[in-house]
């Protein structure tokens, strides 16, 4: 009992420690792909598709009876008396409905298949996303350690200058709210970089309690996206617009298979029969009839009106929904090609000048020629430009991500 006890806590401590493993967005990527429960569910929902893809082209199940003629008195031989006749019936459709059933069944698998693939890239393009958002709120805490080590270096000044009669007591009292204020915004990102661990292993399939440590490369990278190409492929690749393509194709199958439902349908029996004289002979037999629709014609009007407005309507539907992506990659390549030219201007103008003015607002402080509330509004400035200038980055690389998602981009850019 001790062994096995003492196993379990090995177990459970190789699991935490590999948990806390750093994980780049590839390996995040990965593990969501096999783990995640709604990537599982579809490709359950596909394998359940294709399991029954030959129900199509089977008929109905097949009829069996005994019939008995001519049975007389109480004591009947089962065996010898009257007439007896054993078979069996076959209903069969019209030979053309099979096909088109088949088919029908075909274009479900694959929009099955679409609909799987839109899943996966709904979750690649949200793990990446996610992943991004907890390095933002990463390089954010840094930022604010940073202020924190400044501000608390400040309050040490203030205090040397309020003992040598060079400042009040005020000026280090301010410092010290200061101080108390950015220690509470450090606890607030905390809080929020907590939230976004636990979102991310809820996208990879994992307790979202689990530890995680993500780690990347946070720096802008240019990424040259062509809008006319990704429109294109949009048109061509989306798995959305596949999925609607199939459901056109499907609703005509329906169309067609309402029209058949007029035609005949063939009976087929097969049968032996048996006579009592002479000396119980048999005799083998087929009969081949038509199962006329008469009453078909009028009810199966309204469904090939049906399936007729619904094969439009899934047109119309394809149409909007090709139109309204082409809207959303146009907002999202706009808002990325500003975000592009906002992280340029932080990277090379507002926060090398935020950082030059923190250096001469220190230096003029010591030296006496600045009072300590232009410093503290010095640091304030540098903080909010480098919280900004990794806000604006995060946007930047959501909205590639969202023209993933959009073009129906399949491969791993981040």
């Amino acid at each position: 009992m001790k062994i096995t006890i003492v196993a379990c806590g090995l177990y459970l401590e190789i699991a935490v420690s590999l948990c806390a493993q750093p994980m780049t967005v590839e390996q995040a990527v990965s593990y969501a792909i096999i783990n995640n429960p709604e990537v599982q569910q579809a490709t359950a929902e596909l394998q359940a598709t294709k399991a029954i893809r030959w129900n199509a082209l089977l008929p109905e199940n097949p009829e069996f009876y005994v019939e008995y003629e001519g049975l007389r008195g109480q004591h009947i031989d089962w065996n010898h008396d009257g007439e007896r006749k054993t078979g069996i019936i076959q209903q069969i459709d019209f030979p053309l409905s099979y096909y088109y059933q088949s088919q029908r069944q075909r274009l479900e698998i694959k929009r099955q298949a679409f609909k799987f693939a839109q899943v996966r890239l709904n979750l690649v393009c949200d793990v990446k996303t996610k992943f991004y958002e907890m390095l933002k709120l990463q390089q954010q805490i840094q930022n604010v350690d940073e202020l924190y080590r400044l501000t608390a270096e400040l309050q040490r000044k203030a205090e040397k200058r309020v003992e040598l009669g060079d400042a009040t007591a005020y000026e280090a009292l301010k410092m010290q709210v200061e101080l108390a204020e950015v220690d509470n915004y450090r606890s607030q990102l905390k809080q929020s970089t907590h939230l976004a661990q636990r979102e991310f292993n809820m996208l990879l399939g994992r307790s979202a309690y689990d530890s995680v440590i993500v780690t990347g490369d946070f720096r802008f990278r240019r990424i040259v996206i062509n809008e006319d190409s990704v429109t294109q492929l949009v048109v061509t690749n989306h798995p959305e617009l596949q999925s609607l393509r199939l459901a056109r194709h499907q609703k005509s199958a329906d169309y067609t298979l309402a029209w058949f439902n007029l035609l005949p349908r063939i009976g087929v029996n097969y049968f032996q029969q048996r006579f009592p004289d002479p000396a119980d002979s048999h005799a083998w037999g087929v009969e081949i009839g038509l199962s006329i629709p008469i009453w078909s014609l009028f009810k199966e009007r309204g469904q090939i009106k049906a399936a007729k407005y619904q094969m439009e309507a899934t047109q119309f539907q394809l149409a909007s929904r090709r139109s309204v992506l082409r809207l959303e990659i146009d907002r999202a390549y706009h808002h990325m090609e500003i975000a592009a030219e906002q992280v340029t201007n932080w990277q090379t103008n507002l926060m090398p000048a935020a950082d030059e003015l923190v250096r001469i607002a220190t230096r003029s402080y010591e030296e006496g020629e600045m009072a300590y509330w232009e410093v503290i509004e010095a640091l304030r400035t540098m903080f909010r430009a480098r919280n900004q200038y990794a806000e604006t980055l995060f946007q930047y690389y959501q909205k590639s991500f969202e023209l993933d998602r959009l073009a129906g981009f399949q491969d791993d850019k981040n």
